[in-house]
């Protein structure tokens, strides 16, 4: 089959799933965005996503399936979390309205992000998220299992 955009056909294909290899401590709570950071892979096939700037850089034009993942711990009294695939075109937020968490309760809470992403070669791809409502006592829950990012060509 003869096609005019041969670079979309280049093997491999580009699949990587990214996570924060240990908690962190105090990165929001009181509005404050951070970029999240996934400094260890299970698998980076074509080394597109960089552990040093928790950045996926695309190879090539075309549709990428993500899915996201993030823990917090320490959200007693906070209000609100944004959590946000970010992309150079756009992004794909998932916003919660928490009711504030009484002290002494569960504390830790997962948030999801799906998403389809069409990318450029050469667009970039990270997450951020913020919890705002409280004081910077948010912690970001870390290990391969709980706060990550995955994201693969599908064409």
């Amino acid at each position: 089959m003869a096609t005019n955009n041969a670079v979309n056909f280049k093997k491999p294909f580009p699949s990587f799933y990214a996570y924060a290899s240990a908690d962190v401590a105090n990165v929001t709570g009181d509005g404050t965005v951070v970029t999240l950071p996934l400094n260890s892979t299970l698998h980076n096939v074509t080394t597109s996503y960089s552990t040093a700037t928790y950045t996926f850089t695309a190879d090539r034009t075309g549709k990428f399936l993500v899915a996201s993942q993030l823990f917090l711990g320490e959200l007693v009294g906070h209000s609100s979390v944004d959590f946000t695939i970010v992309t150079t075109a756009r992004n794909y937020a998932v916003t919660a309205n928490l009711t504030p968490m009484a002290s002494g309760a569960t504390t830790v809470c997962g948030f999801q992000n799906i998403a389809l992403v069409d990318m450029t070669a050469g667009d970039t791809l990270y997450l951020t998220a913020a919890c705002g409502g409280g004081g910077k006592t948010v912690d970001l829950i870390g290990l391969k299992y709980y706060s990550y990012l995955s994201c693969s060509y599908i064409g």
